[in-house]
């Protein structure tokens, strides 16, 4: 769908955003309706037809806004190493911490993270390499699986820990000589 730039039009897209955002918090994506986020947004339908299809319209809109929020995010670290990208992945999400919290329990939120992780890690890393390593798709749904493990046990437990702090764990993850391999895998001489 075409969208104006238009300051109005703006201005109406994100009520009716914040709008689900804090519908969510309340109820069921599915149990949501059109009219009730008109009401919320205070915007009437025609101008929410404008602006979008459907309320699965809303969401994609959302989620691709986080997108392009995250790239430029990722496009300003210094150092891309598991630390910093785990760090810089919970620095992102903690900011969006009312979005993650209004989805969990309430709706798919590991299916949602993980399905658009899948879609969008490989586009990000196109971005960085002429093209994808072979067996790329099993080795980044591996670390995207526990990456949006630890961030829906972090958010599970109420993100208490600062981004650094998880970012240490996950780090300490893929250093074989940490103890907590040692016990599961035994070293080759």
């Amino acid at each position: 769908m075409e969208r104006s730039m238009h300051s109005l039009a703006q201005k109406s897209r994100k009520r009716i955003v914040d709008s689900l955002i804090c519908l969510l918090g309340k109820k069921s994506y599915e149990s949501i309706t059109v009219s009730e986020l008109c009401r919320k947004a205070q915007v009437d339908r025609r101008t929410f037809y404008r602006n979008f299809k459907n309320k699965e319209d809303v969401m994609e809109f959302h989620i691709s806004a986080l997108k392009k929020e995250y790239l430029s995010f990722l496009n300003r670290l210094e150092k891309r190493n598991i630390r910093s990208m785990a760090e810089s992945q919970f620095v992102f999400w903690k900011k969006h911490l009312p979005f993650l919290t209004s989805l969990q329990g309430r709706s798919a939120l590991s299916g949602l993270l993980l399905q658009t992780s899948n879609e969008f890690i490989p586009a990000v890393y196109l971005q960085y390499h002429n093209d994808l390593p072979s067996h790329f798709e099993y080795k980044a749904r591996f670390v995207i699986g526990g990456f949006v493990n630890i961030l829906l046990y972090w958010i599970e437990t109420g993100a208490k820990e600062e981004p650094e702090e998880i970012a240490e764990i996950a780090a300490e993850l893929f250093d074989e000589d940490n103890p907590y391999w040692t016990g599961y895998v035994q070293k080759q001489r």
